[in-house]
């Protein structure tokens, strides 16, 4: 897995100043640590998270980060897929 010149492997950290730059539809987030997990819940408590036309309109998903994001194959594939019928038919 390559990095940028920032040093992520593969994705920036989602942070509230680029929270606008990520609204959209749907809002998919994933996390691969605790710390993670506990900056994502930080992060939706921020009423700029909360401006989201994502969250507004209940579009906003917390996945699984090691499937979405780090592990392949078929496997990964169907569990990616039910995520999203189950946020799709929840709407």
């Amino acid at each position: 897995m390559a990095q940028d010149k920032d040093g992520n492997a593969h994705s920036p950290a989602l942070s509230l100043e680029k929270l606008a730059e990520i609204d959209g539809g749907w809002l998919f987030l994933s996390t691969l640590t605790d710390d993670g997990k506990s900056a994502l819940k930080d992060v939706q408590t921020k009423p700029a998270y909360q401006e989201l036309n994502a969250v507004k309109n209940n579009h906003a998903v917390t996945v699984d980060g090691s499937v979405w994001s780090t592990r392949g194959g078929p496997l990964a594939a169907d569990v990616v897929i039910g995520d999203l019928g189950k946020a799709l038919a929840s709407s």
